[in-house]
């Protein structure tokens, strides 16, 4: 495990190091204090990383969900389409059936 955050960077001559809250080293210096600041930011921006991950996944099954629901009303309403389809095609065979034999 991770020393607890957030980390920060303590800039000398020697480098810049990163360290925990209390000043107290976690790692070795680096020569660019841009390098520093990304390492002592990842600590936290993992963390809010899996965060968000975490929540696309859960919208994600949600939206899937809704998908799945949707399906269903729309296969639904097909078959409910196909049966009144079949009734409408009775009904004009009866009229045609009515018209042509009072022929």
């Amino acid at each position: 495990m991770a020393t607890e955050g957030p980390w920060g960077i303590a800039d000398t001559s020697d480098g810049a190091w990163i360290v925990d809250e209390s000043g107290d080293i976690i790692t070795g210096t680096t020569e660019r204090l841009s390098d520093a600041n990304f390492i002592a930011h990842a600590r936290e921006d993992v963390l809010n990383l899996l965060e968000h991950v975490s929540k696309q996944k859960t919208e994600i099954e949600q939206l899937r969900n809704e998908m799945l629901d949707t399906i269903g009303y729309v296969m639904g309403v097909m078959e409910e389409n196909r049966q009144v389809d079949k009734y409408l095609d009775r009904v004009i065979d009866m009229l045609m059936g009515a018209l042509y034999n009072d022929e």
